[in-house]
């Protein structure tokens, strides 16, 4: 019994340790001390894999991916935890290996493989990067393809920097074009800057790989019905890759506060098939949860799923893009069977479409028009911006306007 005591004490005092007692009830100790530093886990040594992938006929026509880590733990997670988001767990805080140290990881692991196309697991890409290592990974003589998740409300700059850096590939974490929808996630951005986001991927050939979540507590039809009706306007740009409700998995702001709204109904039933053991046992196990369905169901989900199919339809081939000529601008549709051609010339009206590449209000708009010296009413100002809305030209978010057309840049 004493030796029993004694063995429990020393399971006890590990940070972290998830360890069954005598009695066999799971214990998890609290992680007191910090996680360990990213710069003391040594580089990943690729090499078995490789080797086993050469030697496997199953993959004989797939191309193998260099697979790094810059960054552990989400920094925005530190400061406002998306709700539905179980990644993580206790070791949310954010750290990253230096831009050095990561070229010389991604220099070295290329040179060894012979492979180009480079992926990163991190969570979200440390913003530092931007700045420290993509510079140095534009200047290398390689077709470099990388791959990082970030937040989506990245700068056309920033973005720019990152196609220069040969970032061909992002997950964005779009998951809305609803503004409020996206307010229920944390997500930290609006609706707008997601849809700015995605035109500026398309402008600059870097992928976004994204999904559209719906089924969270508080959201009603009211926050799809103006999305659903101008998803026809984005066929141009990269559609979603699926259409789901949201998953109640552990660790999330909804597994751990019930009062948010998503109500755990017992461990994923798949996870049930699989294992056959008692269901408050599985609890104990699983990630992922059942839960009551919230927000839209029925005929709104219906039509959310069939705007994303209509946009996976029709996106090939699509485009709709703004092409300077001379003080003029010509946007070019080609969004539908009958393509058409516009020319803006007036500078009030070239002027005004550029502002919104950004995302602005009418009102925003105008003052910028009065600031370039340019005479034009806030009603005219308005007039204008809702017609180019109604021809598709731009995606209204309440007061915000952005331009659709892709092509042009802007700082």
């Amino acid at each position: 019994m004493v030796e029993a005591e004694t063995y429990q004490a020393a399971l006890a005092g590990i940070d972290g340790l998830c360890w069954r007692a005598t009695d066999g009830e799971p214990v998890t100790n609290p992680q007191q001390a910090p996680a360990v530093p990213v710069a003391a886990i040594p580089p990943a040594d690729l090499t078995h894999f490789f080797e086993q992938f050469a030697r496997a006929t199953s993959v004989s026509d797939i191309d193998p991916k260099i697979q790094l880590e810059g960054a552990r733990g989400c920094w925005w997670g530190e400061k406002h935890h998306c709700t539905f988001c179980g990644l993580n767990g206790s070791l949310m805080g954010f750290r990253a290996k230096s831009a050095d140290r990561l070229l010389a990881e991604i220099t070295d692991a290329v040179r060894r493989h012979r492979t180009l196309d480079v992926v990163f697991a991190d969570n979200i890409m440390d913003m530092g990067y931007i700045r420290d290592l993509v510079p140095k990974l534009s200047e290398l003589d390689w077709d470099l393809r990388l791959f990082f998740e970030a937040k989506s409300n990245l700068s056309f700059a920033q973005l720019r920097a990152l196609a220069d850096g040969k970032v061909t590939q992002l997950q964005p974490g779009v998951e809305s074009l609803s503004s409020n929808v996206l307010r229920l996630m944390r997500k930290g951005v609006a609706a707008w800057q997601n849809v700015r986001m995605l035109r500026d991927c398309r402008t600059l050939a870097i992928y976004p790989g994204w999904n559209i979540l719906y089924g969270f507590p508080g959201e009603t039809a009211d926050d799809y019905a103006e999305v659903v009706r101008q998803m026809s306007f984005l066929r141009h740009l990269t559609p979603p890759e699926g259409c789901y409700r949201v998953v109640l998995t552990r660790f999330s702001p909804y597994f751990q506060d019930p009062s948010l709204g998503l109500i755990n109904r017992g461990p994923s039933a798949l996870l049930s098939k699989v294992y056959r053991l008692p269901k408050q046992e599985l609890a104990q196990l699983g990630y992922l949860f059942e839960s009551e369905k919230a927000g839209i169901r029925g005929e709104d989900v219906q039509a959310l799923e069939a705007a994303t199919r209509d946009w996976h339809t029709n996106h090939a081939g699509r485009r709709l893009v703004a092409i300077p000529d001379g003080s003029a601008l010509r946007i070019v549709d080609e969004r539908s069977p009958s393509p058409s051609e516009h020319v803006l010339k007036d500078p009030v009206e070239t002027t005004a479409f550029h502002a919104t590449l950004r995302g602005r209000s009418a009102a925003a708009v105008h003052r910028q028009l009065e600031a370039a010296g340019l005479s034009v009413s806030g009603e005219q100002v308005a007039d204008l911006i809702h017609s180019w809305h109604e021809q598709g030209w731009m995606f209204r978010d309440g007061d915000y306007f952005v331009a659709l057309p892709t092509g042009l840049s802007y700082d």
